[in-house]
């Protein structure tokens, strides 16, 4: 059996906390090696900032300790290790390390992992995969000199694990439906957030809201993408609190050049929209929107939202607002809160459980072409 020890692993992953909590400070960078990583990742990816960047490692820095594993790890404990198994995860690239929780989930578990990152994100989490195999400790599984548990691909490969844990956009999903329909498979397609808003938000409100919707230049499935307004609703209070968030975003070329080209598009056909000078507001009854879009809908009762959000519910992440998450979470998931609401560790221990039976081994055998 490979090397696992929970305890072990736990402290591993403590101390990448600590690391991640460090480098992402505003000031100074620890690290030229890191600073050198910073603008290597901006280069392949125009919204991959460093103030993103810092942001992203300061929230996985904040749930990577001690006590918040264990708490959130316990239940799945007797399960694991799923020793012997090999399950690839093939990751999204909008946010930087976006696919650092199923990562996470893989090696707790004990699962070893083939990793086909984004074109777009190659470089952060090999970076800190490094970092955590030179801090853990001996006997976790996890330390440079034990077998390295995990493995980055360049391209999907056609066998050579039994399970798969995949994030992409709705055209990707079909792909990976039929790619991977043979086999134990937990598929993700594009979510949004949304907000219900009331009429009566504190000035701290809109301003949490603002974070909640440009955080990220509002490319992560819980970026705030649509509101909901009651009729007659004014506007002016959340574009001034937009403005005040807007400074990272007016300086992002490639952000504003999309923010340019939409504002034209909506001119030029006439459509009505609310400008703030690097976000429009336009009302469309459409969760997705374009970058640099924000959408809105008004409403009539609470009863109606409510009812049209039951509706959505399969295409919504999360939402914010008047009997819902306060503002400003959105963009702080717990480590409980599963992408899709798909429990990621219950799929990894049922499907390991699930082949353990039917193949009546010790463990896993290497599978093969399902193709």
């Amino acid at each position: 059996m490979e090397t696992y020890d929970f305890d072990k692993r736990v402290e591993a992953f403590d101390r990448l906390g600590q690391l991640m909590r460090q480098v992402g400070q505003e000031e100074p960078l620890a690290w030229t090696e890191f600073a050198t990583l910073l603008t290597q990742a901006e280069e392949n990816h125009p919204f991959f900032t460093p103030p993103h960047v810092r942001y992203a490692l300061r929230e996985w820095g904040s749930h990577l300790h001690t006590n918040a594993l264990r708490t959130w790890l316990e239940p799945y404990r007797p399960h694991f290790p799923l020793a012997e198994s090999t399950v690839l995860l093939v990751m999204a690239g909008n946010l930087p390390l976006v696919g650092f929780h199923d990562y996470l989930c893989g090696l707790m578990a004990g699962c070893n992992l083939l990793v086909k990152l984004s074109s777009k994100d190659t470089l952060l989490l090999p970076y800190f995969h490094q970092e955590l195999r030179k801090n853990a400790p001996l006997g976790s599984g996890l330390h440079l000199h034990e077998p390295d548990p995990v493995h980055f691909v360049a391209q999907i490969p056609a066998d050579g694990f039994h399970a798969v844990i995949a994030t992409g956009n709705n055209n990707s999903h079909a792909f990976f439906s039929r790619q991977f329909q043979h086999i134990p498979h937990l598929l993700r397609h594009s979510r949004h957030a949304c907000a219900l808003l009331q009429g009566n938000e504190s000035p701290e409100e809109l301003q949490a809201l603002a974070d909640d919707i440009l955080l990220y230049f509002g490319m992560g499935c819980r970026s705030v993408s649509k509101l909901y307004v009651p009729e007659n609703y004014d506007f002016q209070p959340l574009l001034n609190a937009l403005s005040k968030r807007g400074e990272p975003l007016r300086e992002n070329t490639a952000y504003m050049h999309a923010y340019a080209s939409q504002k034209a598009l909506m001119t030029v056909n006439g459509q009505k929209f609310l400008d703030t000078g690097f976000l429009s507001l336009v009302e469309n009854a459409s969760l997705e929107n374009p970058l640099s879009v924000l959408h809105y809908e008004t409403y009539r009762t609470q009863q109606e939202v409510e009812e049209q959000l039951a509706h959505l519910q399969e295409n919504l992440q999360c939402v914010v607002g008047a009997g819902h998450l306060p503002f400003g979470i959105a963009q702080h998931p717990a480590l409980a809160d599963y992408a899709d609401g798909a429990d990621t560790l219950a799929f990894l221990c049922d499907f390991y459980q699930d082949i353990c039976k039917a193949e009546r081994k010790s463990y896993l055998c290497a599978p093969k072409n399902r193709n």
